[in-house]
């Protein structure tokens, strides 16, 4: 009866969820059946209702990235959903006196679901970590391996050939940062990522990829950083910023330009499928400019610094 609460009330917010991982679960339908876009949340499901009934550890399963990202929201939605239902422990302990045998043992069985919805957050939780700091690790790996004269291609593979005939001097610092000095001067550093910082799951994919390499990208006039320039990181909106008809925490920062920022759009996308990236200024008065056509952050991130380095 436990096992049949968890599956009916976790993606209850998701009725088409819910049919698919009755059905994966019935055997009335495989996995290859499934045509809706919420494929990995149905086999997640599926996977959390089948480890309760055995027993099993949720580790024993190799849960792709993808899938604990988008089954996250929707567990994420039904924990809440179950805590407005049940409401808080004290009255719940309080009401459970009043109730009748078979209601008292409904609340009781729907507690153990909640609890069970919890502990499998949690466990998805940790396989992200897990899967974040693998990719940081063997992105580490592989960069504290390149020799001197290597640095070069590895400025090209992050996307920065264009300025190669620029490059004066390249190394690598003992924090596992990558500084690199153009003529001008100018300075374009790539701090180590941050291993124990899993980014947003809102982010799109290749920012996520971009930081499990380097935690931030620095490009600004000079050998002395005074805080101008160019940075790719997680940023938030920069102060007294906004975009008209969307909230704060909805807008996306993924670089800022002297004070002024790009932005994920809220609504257009790029031939890819991800946000497409918009100009925001101070000014703009939360007006966004057209999107920057065809370009990721990387791309767009070189094509400014090779702008300053040709018009210093």
């Amino acid at each position: 009866m436990f096992q049949l609460e968890l599956r009916d009330h976790l993606p209850a917010s998701e009725p088409g969820v819910h049919r698919a991982v009755c059905a994966l679960l019935e055997g009335s339908i495989e996995v290859g059946q499934l045509t809706s876009v919420k494929v990995g949340t149905a086999r997640f499901f599926a996977k959390v209702v089948a480890l309760t009934r055995s027993g099993e550890s949720l580790q024993r399963f190799e849960l792709l990235e993808r899938e604990v990202v988008v089954s996250l929201v929707v567990l994420d939605a039904a924990i809440n959903a179950n805590l407005v239902r049940l409401g808080a422990k004290s009255l719940r302990k309080q009401k459970l006196k009043s109730l009748t045998v078979r209601e008292q043992v409904t609340a009781v069985e729907a507690e153990r679901a909640f609890e069970a919805a919890q502990l499998a957050f949690a466990a998805a939780r940790s396989a992200l970590v897990v899967a974040h700091q693998a990719a940081v690790d063997s992105s580490l790996g592989r960069f504290r391996a390149l020799r001197r004269d290597e640095l070069r291609s590895y400025l090209s593979s992050l996307g920065g050939a264009a300025l190669l005939p620029s490059l004066e001097e390249a190394q690598v610092t003992e924090q596992d940062d990558l500084v690199v000095r153009f003529r001008g001067p100018f300075t374009f550093t790539a701090e180590a990522p941050a291993r124990d910082e899993v980014p947003d799951e809102r982010w799109p994919e290749s920012f996520r990829r971009l930081l499990q390499q380097h935690a931030r990208w620095r490009f600004f006039s000079g050998t002395t950083d005074d805080g101008l320039g160019l940075t790719v990181s997680e940023l938030g909106l920069p102060p007294d910023f906004h975009v008209q008809g969307v909230g704060e925490g909805e807008v996306l920062c993924p670089m800022s330009i002297d004070g002024d920022c790009y932005v994920y759009h809220p609504t257009l996308r790029g031939p890819t499928g991800e946000p497409a990236l918009s100009f925001l200024s101070q000014q703009g008065r939360g007006r966004l400019k057209p999107p920057v056509p065809d370009v990721d952050v990387g791309a767009l991130f070189f094509r400014l610094a090779l702008t300053r380095i040709e018009d210093p």
